[in-house]
């Protein structure tokens, strides 16, 4: 008995969606699931430096805006988890008082009696604390713009035919979205040597029509079109996993072999 045949119709198809969207949040992607079918089963969107095209944090990062203190930019965790951070200055005369439990209500300075506002300072020189800008996870480039990327994704989950030669998928003629965001991937789900094992292939629009014949009449008129995919040719688009992830662990003691992975990622195709 097949695997799939646990599932109730429709159900393999949403597994695979929800499998490349955790592949995709893996690399930084923020994943959308249009609630009902819209030609789309993905909508995709990442930050990323403007300059350099680094992972952009896209995160709430304060530090001492001070150049010449030793936090200066450098990321505090939690204002609330430190115990030096929270104060309260005289809008009058700069005076600065530890906010505690005991003045936590106060609103008037003790020296000149003008008005005291909470302010986050820096523990070591009392400079303000700020928001930073330069989010880029490049620590050596220096800019302070990013940019929103946008992907559609079409997935196809997909199931071994022809005794295990090929991949067969439905297509509709509607799917084939012509913008360069649009993006195929093709997933599939199966037990091997007893280990339940994923397997992805990613294609751009025109790496389809590589693979499909678009322009058949057949195929523009039977809408629900079947076909069956050799693996050989599809070689090329899949995600090598085994690859990827022993070159994951590898590279922890060799840094240089980060640049080969990110070659064979081929989800950086949407990048």
């Amino acid at each position: 008995m097949s695997l799939d045949s646990d599932f109730k119709v429709g159900q393999f198809g949403k597994i695979g969606e929800h499998m490349v969207g955790f592949e995709l949040s893996k690399r930084g992607w923020i994943i959308f699931y249009p609630p009902y079918d819209e030609r789309t089963d993905i909508v995709a969107m990442k930050f990323r430096c403007r300059k350099c095209k680094s992972a952009w944090l896209n995160e709430h990062r304060i530090a001492c805006l001070n150049s010449k203190c030793s936090k200066f930019e450098n990321p505090i965790r939690s204002i609330n988890s430190g115990t030096g951070y929270k104060n309260k200055m005289c809008q009058k005369c700069g005076h600065i008082e530890k906010r505690t439990s005991d003045n936590s209500q106060k609103s008037k300075c003790s020296k000149c009696d003008g008005v005291l506002e909470e302010s986050a300072l820096c523990p070591e020189c009392n400079n303000p604390i700020g928001v930073l800008g330069k989010n880029c996870s490049n620590s050596k480039c220096d800019s302070k713009d990013y940019e929103v990327l946008f992907r559609s994704i079409q997935v196809k989950s997909s199931h071994l035919v022809d005794s295990g030669k090929n991949i067969g998928f439905n297509f509709k003629y509607q799917d084939l979205i012509e913008d360069n965001r649009h993006f195929f991937v093709v997933y599939n789900r199966r037990i091997v040597n007893g280990v339940e094992r994923h397997f992805y292939w990613i294609l751009t629009k025109e790496d389809f029509k590589k693979i499909k014949n678009v322009n058949t009449t057949a195929f523009k008129i039977y809408q629900n079109d079947r076909g069956h995919y050799s693996l050989d040719v599809l070689e090329k688009y899949r995600f090598k996993e085994e690859e990827f992830y022993k070159l994951q662990e590898e590279k922890e003691k060799v840094k240089e072999l980060s640049k080969k992975q990110r070659e064979i990622d081929i989800f950086r195709k949407l990048d």
